[in-house]
């Protein structure tokens, strides 16, 4: 899917100010300073504590763009803040320099997406280090063509019309947070195909409903879904990894549960999330315990047919903007 970008200056301001709207829920307001490579600033932040990330939009900060910047510092105990990522976007027309961008899929959905332009100031920080790290979703990674014709590959980080956007963001800051941690350090970024013993987080962005109209949400609900899953059993004291497969718990050397999140209910997603379950379950011995992750509890004779399979059904559910798993401790047995 090709997406495109927002360029009249009324479409822009429509989605930041719809961005800046779902942004606000919940949080807490600081004056804080706010470092940067030339300085400092004092500005208004505001606190994510249940996400654990703090933002700030300026469109007067600069004379092209919309300021739009995140971190990670706990402003309740610190006063001079550090950015993490910045997600500028021009006030109108096209600026590839910066990192920000709204883009508009074939559904006239409009999402916040990042050119991968990663700053810091410090030596493997970089727009090329950023995208050779992988440190996104792959299935994230879209294609803009903008009005020149030039296409450019972005990450769509979430939809702006989501009330669920903080976890879209919150997800993206700690990526970036991470490539910086690991380039600064000097260890060797691990790509996700190598993964098989660690948890390694998926993008999100979600949005309401069982079923998004296009293929960009659906994946992004879906990561929300995998990384709250596993953040419920690492928390619950179990190890849980992600590969190819969405997620599994391993006790040793052994799997011992195998999950597969379908954000929909639709007959494909059960007929492939029933598919992966059994081929995936299959090549372990023993077999793990086969476990279905879906927003809602399917028809009788699907569940009939899943409990015949040794299929065990998990609903997540949607509270303030995150999701919840209320019948995690029945299904692991």
């Amino acid at each position: 899917m090709t997406l495109t970008p927002l360029t009249e200056r009324s479409e822009i301001e429509t989605a930041f100010r719809d961005m800046t709207e779902r942004l606000k829920s919940g949080t807490q307001a600081f004056d804080r300073k706010i470092g940067y490579h030339s300085g400092c600033v004092e500005h208004t932040v505001y606190w994510h504590s249940g996400h654990g990330f703090w933002w700030l939009f300026d469109p007067k900060h600069a004379k092209t763009k919309n300021w739009c910047c995140y971190g990670t510092d706990d402003p309740e105990n610190q006063n001079m803040l550090s950015i993490t990522v910045e997600t500028n976007t021009p006030y109108e027309g096209v600026n590839r320099s910066i990192g920000g961008v709204f883009v508009r899929d074939d559904n006239g959905c409009v999402y916040l997406a990042h050119l991968g332009n990663v700053g810091g100031g410090r030596p493997g920080i970089g727009k090329q280090a950023f995208w050779e790290s992988e440190s996104y979703d792959i299935d994230l990674v879209q294609t803009v063509r903008w009005p020149d014709g030039r296409e450019s590959r972005v990450i769509v980080v979430g939809p702006v019309d989501s009330d669920h956007l903080p976890a879209d963001i919150a997800l993206f800051v700690r990526e970036v947070a991470k490539f910086k941690a690991d380039a600064t350090s000097g260890r060797t970024v691990v790509h996700r195909e190598r993964l098989r013993r660690i948890f390694m987080p998926e993008f999100e962005g979600p949005r309401r409903g069982y079923t998004p109209p296009s293929e960009i949400e659906a994946w992004c609900d879906h990561g929300v879904v995998v990384n709250r899953l596993h953040e419920a059993l690492t928390e619950a004291g179990h190890n849980s990894v992600n590969d190819r497969r969405d997620l599994y718990i391993l006790a040793g050397d052994d799997v011992t549960h195998l999950f597969e999140v379908k954000t929909d209910l639709s007959s494909t997603s059960v007929y492939q999330g029933v598919g992966q379950l059994m081929l995936h379950g299959a090549v372990q011995a023993p077999a793990p315990r086969r476990i279905f992750v879906v927003p809602g509890l399917p028809n009788r004779a699907t569940r009939q047919a899943l409990k015949r399979l040794g299929i065990s059904v998990l609903i997540f559910e949607w509270e303030d903007g995150d999701v919840v798993f209320p019948g995690l401790e029945h299904v692991l047995g």
